[in-house]
């Protein structure tokens, strides 16, 4: 007696009848996925394999989400290829994007960024993309196995008491999982972290990006304190009113406020030695001579930029927020009180320049709802003259552009004070490990590979542009004849390279 055959061969395709077969090859593609999605997210090598090796909830944390959305396209479609092509799609493209994010800003991507997502496709040419052998292989393998499947593999076309049965079932499933595993936070923060856990791309590269993703899907909302009462604190808030700040009298002074990307006095770390001849901070340490000066203790590690910006503009602490997420993403949806609304208030005429794209953490929007006068980008500058360090505008012309805005405003009304708020971007990261021709700069000890130097001494020169820069800045302001309040402080620390490399051979515990 012969059974019906559960797969067999249908001229020059593989048919598969049976269902529980059918969920077995679906969940199979999901799981050769989730390994190149590893590969994609990070570093490929031994070590980073092994990690979800020891760790295999980990694993099927990051893996799950794109298995239920396999089985869920597969009841809905009946076919492997719309599974893969769609399913697996989303998920290769996705981690394309996330590569691309960790290697031209240092930060994941998260969901945040999905908000974003049209005003930076609007403005980033497909050239500009740090397209490499694995992301291209990784779109290749997704179109040709996507054609393979859907030439050669068929199963039989689902009842549709079966599709309805089974979409509700993954997507209850789903719903278990969202609440059992990717709201628990504190699940999540009991996987290990390689390097500093204040660093995005630390987390996300230890503990997968998908699982990473998920997590974050829930960080925009504010966590309600315990016994929070929104009639009672409203009630609080009426005894307070807006501040009245006194009018002093006088000349008031000038501000101009720079934040410098990823600007660290590193010649704080004992030890540390330069060539002769090379200071990367010699116009840093001279100005500090004769200014007040001292630490700031940032939220964040190797990236999130905006969210030291939006702590010194709005007096707003980042910890009292759900961990890790982006207030210029989520939150400025309106008119918020800011530092220039503040200073509006004194008579202050107020500008905000960022030598980048207007989309980047939706500044564009953002700096309007803070109020100021008058907002600047990198399509604002002459670009033909400017100097660009790997898409980067540089400090020199950062600086040059500021100072010119100055005299324009001051030319327009002499008598009113000026704010201006001002991003670098100049240094960065990631940086190369590789030579780069510039001058050797540090000093190399034996501690330090040809890669680790390389990406130590490529920092240390965008560094002394920087230090350049605010050289010419306090000297120019110092001949003027105006009173300017120079405010120059850095968003966060480097980040050199994965498990804090760059901080190890240099015998700084960070």
């Amino acid at each position: 007696m012969t059974g019906k055959k559960l797969v067999y061969r249908e001229r020059h395709r593989i048919v598969i009848k049976n269902y529980y077969i059918n969920l077995l090859v679906v969940v199979a593609m999901s799981f050769g996925l989730s390994v190149l999605g590893i590969m994609l997210s990070d570093v490929v090598d031994m070590q980073n394999i092994l990690r979800y090796v020891y760790s295999p909830l980990l694993f099927l944390f990051n893996m799950l989400p794109l298995t239920l959305l396999m089985l869920l396209i597969y009841h809905i479609s009946s076919r492997h290829w719309a599974a893969f092509g769609f399913g697996g799609g989303v998920y290769i493209i996705a981690h394309i994007v996330n590569r691309f994010m960790m290697e031209l800003r240092e930060e994941p991507f998260t969901p945040a960024d999905i908000l974003l997502g049209t005003e930076a496709a609007a403005v980033v040419r497909i050239s500009e993309l740090p397209f490499d052998r694995l992301t291209i292989a990784s779109l290749v393998f997704w179109i040709v196995f996507s054609v393979l499947l859907f030439i050669f593999v068929r199963s039989d076309r689902l009842k549709w008491h079966v599709r309805i049965a089974g979409a509700v079932a993954v997507i209850a499933l789903f719903a278990l999982a969202y609440v059992g595993i990717y709201k628990k936070s504190k699940l999540y923060d009991s996987f290990e972290v390689r390097g500093s856990i204040y660093s995005r791309v630390n987390l996300f590269r230890s503990r997968g990006f998908m699982y990473s993703f998920m997590v974050r899907t829930g960080a925009y909302r504010s966590i309600k304190p315990e016994d929070y009462d929104k009639d009672l604190a409203v009630q609080e808030l009426s005894k307070y009113s807006e501040p009245g700040w006194p009018v002093s009298g006088g000349k008031k002074p000038h501000i101009i406020a720079v934040m410098g990307e990823a600007f660290y006095d590193i010649d704080r770390i004992p030890g540390i030695e330069f060539n002769e001849g090379y200071d990367p901070l010699l116009n840093f340490n001279r100005i500090r001579e004769k200014a007040y000066h001292g630490r700031i203790v940032t939220s964040v590690f190797g990236g999130g930029t905006a969210n030291t910006e939006f702590s010194f503009l709005t007096g707003h602490s980042m910890p009292v927020m759900p961990e890790l997420s982006s207030p210029y993403s989520y939150y400025i949806r309106h008119d918020t009180f800011s530092l220039a609304r503040a200073l509006e208030k004194q008579g202050y005429a107020t500008m905000a320049f960022h030598p980048g794209e207007s989309w980047f953490y939706n500044r564009v929007n953002v700096y309007k709802f803070f109020g100021f006068d008058s907002i600047y980008f990198k399509k604002d500058m002459d670009l033909e003259s400017a100097e660009i360090n790997f898409g980067y505008v540089s400090d020199p012309d950062t600086a040059e552009f500021t100072i010119e805005k100055f005299r324009e405003q001051l030319a327009r009304e002499p008598d009113r004070p000026f704010f201006q708020f001002v991003v670098n971007i100049d240094n960065h990261g990631p940086y190369s490990k590789n030579d780069m021709g510039y001058p050797q700069i540090l000093k190399k000890t034996e501690k330090m590979d040809e890669s680790t130097y390389n990406m130590l001494n490529n920092y240390m020169y965008g560094l002394m542009r920087c230090d350049k820069a605010i050289g010419w800045l306090a000297d120019t302001i110092m001949e003027m004849e105006e009173p300017v309040v120079f405010v120059y402080f850095s968003d966060h620390l480097p980040y050199l390279g994965e498990g804090d490399i760059g901080y190890k051979v240099l015998g700084f515990d960070i």
